[in-house]
């Protein structure tokens, strides 16, 4: 997977597994997660906070700037390497 063959299908550039990647996976299981809270404990969380370095500060940049409004805090470090 290293090499980033896992993006082509057919020799075509396969871009929703890129935004996958880049932001929309760690948006989808955040808005899950907070719904499994909410029926676990019959209510919301009152605070999220994201904590990421490399990937995960650039996966949670993305998050910010693209969606923002799902955490309250975002710490990142490193996210361009």
């Amino acid at each position: 997977m290293a090499d980033g063959k896992f993006v082509y299908k057919d020799g075509k550039l396969q871009t929703d597994l890129i935004t996958d990647f880049a932001y929309r996976s760690v948006h989808e299981i955040t808005i899950k997660a907070k719904q499994i809270i909410k029926t676990y404990y019959g209510q919301a969380p009152n605070y999220s906070y994201w904590n990421g370095c490399s990937t995960g500060g650039r996966q949670g940049l993305m998050e910010a700037l693209l969606i923002m409004m799902v955490y309250i805090y975002i710490s990142t470090c490193n996210p361009l390497g």
